[in-house]
């Protein structure tokens, strides 16, 4: 997508979190939103609580995932 969309080079692989053999999941914030590491703080810590209270388990059952930790 981000070819198609002539943006390729500005974007930095920073890992991936396979689905399945062709299907990969992303999460990136621009460097340049100063909000950037305030959102994935959110994400880590809501992943952090979802996990310790169960809830991530049950949500990635529902789909039949696992948790990747």
């Amino acid at each position: 997508m981000a070819h198609k969309m002539g943006v390729l080079r500005d974007v930095e692989i920073a890992g991936t979190l396979p689905t399945d053999e062709s299907n990969y999941v992303f999460i990136a914030f621009s460097p340049n939103n100063p909000k950037s590491k305030e959102y994935a703080n959110l994400i880590t810590e809501g992943v952090r609580e979802m996990r310790a209270n169960g809830k991530l388990k049950e949500i990635l059952s529902s789909y039949g995932l696992e948790d990747w930790k």
